[in-house]
């Protein structure tokens, strides 16, 4: 049995049981840690044969300065990963904001 088949067979094991990922590790004598940390390999691994890019933690800005006369404060402009730019009028409220992001996450 191959190490990945290991840790596979015991997260399998973690969620038909009605046990917390602790309680388990404490039973079968295994690292939490090593849990955790298979249990993001393999999914991780799921979401790269699906074609799944995980969000970024962090997102590049880029700040301009403009002229006084030319800047429009009620403009704001989101430009994604994908190079998609998305012009809108005003600043949308933060909750909306949130939902794109969701939605970006995860689309269906």
């Amino acid at each position: 049995m191959s190490r990945a088949e290991f840790w596979s067979a015991h997260l399998a094991a973690i969620e038909s049981s009605a046990m917390t990922t602790k309680a388990y590790a404490n039973q079968h004598e295994l690292s939490v840690s090593a849990l955790y940390s298979w249990r993001k390999k393999f999914k991780q691994a799921k979401a790269n044969e699906k074609g799944v890019i995980e969000p970024a933690r962090f997102m590049a800005v880029q700040v301009t300065s403009a002229e006084p006369a030319t800047m429009n404060a009620s403009r704001c402009t989101v430009i994604l990963a994908s190079g998609l730019r998305v012009e809108l009028e005003q600043l949308p409220p933060a909750d909306w904001l949130l939902c794109l992001s969701r939605a970006l996450r995860d689309p269906f």
